[in-house]
């Protein structure tokens, strides 16, 4: 999910091309991550498949699920919130993340995220609303 914004920060022509360069920089890095990551995740799923029980997979799943919606949340933070003097920083972020419309941003953050696990049989087939 953090490739996410270093590849939205490398095309955004508002920031200075140094924040642009280094974003690119690390967007080209972390792309190897995700492609090595991406198959030792799919090596790690086949094997819990082959040895663990149907719930044992329902709660795997369900787990990284929740992994992702609480790493969007972690992007919302009670000490910056603080140090920028705002009032009842933890009722704020509440609210923000409770905020329906927040739900494309984070929709966003996680769409290559989500997409790889549904593509693995991790998370559930996208269902059109």
């Amino acid at each position: 999910m953090v490739d996410y914004f270093n590849s939205t920060m490398a095309a955004d022509e508002s920031l200075p091309e140094t924040i642009r360069a280094i974003n690119r920089i690390h967007h080209q890095d972390e792309s190897r991550h995700i492609a090595f990551g991406g198959q030792l995740v799919r090596t790690l799923y086949q094997a819990v498949l082959e040895k663990t029980t149907p719930e044992e997979v329902a709660s795997a799943r369900e787990y990284v699920s929740r992994y992702i919606d609480a790493s969007v949340a972690q992007l919302y933070s009670v000490d910056v919130y603080k140090d920028a003097g705002l009032p009842d920083p933890y009722g704020l972020r509440r609210r923000l993340l409770a905020d329906p419309a927040r739900r494309p941003a984070h929709d966003r953050i996680t769409a290559r995220t989500r997409s790889f696990y549904r593509r693995i049989g991790v998370l559930d087939a996208e269902v059109a609303s």
